[in-house]
């Protein structure tokens, strides 16, 4: 009897871990294939951007998402998940679009790229915050929104200062 009910209480335990790595799983997928994206489209815009301003942008953001992805490893390992190594079909566009495009153009389709990143990044990191489960992930995310928060504004005023360009261009 006794053997019975151990193994109906790990078989519970089981079922416990598996509903909450799942979730967990799900957030640090679609971090990582962010960050993986970032880094890719911030390496294109380190040799394809013509502006000092979207290049530091690219540097720096390139910079901070290795950092971050190191802390995301550390954390999947800790939950036994194993990370994508690829941006997903969605980000394989954007990156293979952004590869066609050169100079201002390049510029603007990569800064409104990551408006739309970081705007997508905030959104997953307070959802993770709001949620109740996973006490790292959820520490996690309290640590990286600021900084993600921060690139968002910083985009923001790239995209105004290109819009100004562009004014004075056209």
């Amino acid at each position: 009897m006794k053997i019975f009910a151990s193994v109906i209480l790990l078989s519970f335990a089981t079922v416990s871990w598996a509903e909450s790595a799942a979730p967990a799983q799900d957030f640090l997928d679609k971090a990582a294939q962010g960050g993986i994206t970032e880094v890719a489209a911030g390496k294109l815009a380190m040799t394809r951007a013509t502006t000092p301003d979207v290049r530091e942008f690219a540097e720096t953001l390139v910079k901070e998402r290795r950092l971050t992805h190191q802390l995301l490893k550390a954390l999947a390992a800790s939950h036994d998940v194993v990370l994508p190594t690829a941006p997903s079909p969605e980000q394989r566009e954007t990156l293979r679009e952004l590869r066609k495009k050169s100079g201002a153009e390049f510029e603007q389709a990569y800064v409104a790229a990551q408006i739309t990143v970081q705007e997508e990044s905030v959104a997953l990191l307070k959802a993770e915050i709001e949620r109740d489960r996973d006490i790292e992930t959820k520490a996690f995310a309290k640590e990286m929104l600021p900084t993600v928060e921060a690139q968002l504004k910083k985009a923001y005023q790239l995209a105004r200062k290109e819009q100004r360009s562009a004014s004075v261009r056209g």
